[in-house]
């Protein structure tokens, strides 16, 4: 798996840069005349996967990453199952841009496809479910993921 683990890196530290330059770590909007409406649609359509689920385990992956596993209930973008692993950094200092998940908490997840795995970090909307309420007035209703056993 030394080949994941590399392009998970690069994946992120690219995160980093674009983010970073001219931003000072910041992960504001460039164009801060978007409507919270308009944000929500950019974002879901930037996003390889959105959905919502709670966190089952949070692992440490290499030296600055997290493998984060999640129980999925709602999925507005994406082929998306019941049971789906993601990566973030492990932390959110000095500009890594890691999503502090927590297991057992619920979150709505914007996240980018790294070759086969998705990812994400703080400069997506991925936020605690909690504070969801402008992004499902927007996303709308979600569907069902697709079920380990074949049928939706």
């Amino acid at each position: 798996m030394p080949n994941r683990k590399v392009y998970l890196l690069g994946v992120l530290m690219i995160c980093g840069l674009l983010h970073s330059e001219g931003l000072a770590c910041s992960c504001r909007p460039i164009d801060g005349r978007l409507s919270e409406a308009q944000l929500v649609r950019q974002a879901r359509k930037q996003a390889e996967a959105v959905f919502a689920g709670k966190v089952t385990a949070v692992r440490t992956f290499g030296s600055d990453q997290l493998e984060v596993s999640f129980q999925v209930d709602k999925v507005w973008k994406g082929s998306i199952s019941e049971q789906v692993v993601i990566f973030t950094g492990s932390n959110n200092t000095e500009c890594r841009f890691g999503v502090p998940f927590r297991e057992g908490e619920r979150y709505l997840v914007y996240a980018g496809k790294a070759y086969a795995s998705l990812s994400t970090s703080v400069c997506t909307r991925t936020v605690k479910w909690h504070e969801t309420l402008a992004d499902l007035r927007i996303l709308g209703g979600g569907r069902r993921p697709k079920s380990k056993h074949g049928g939706d």
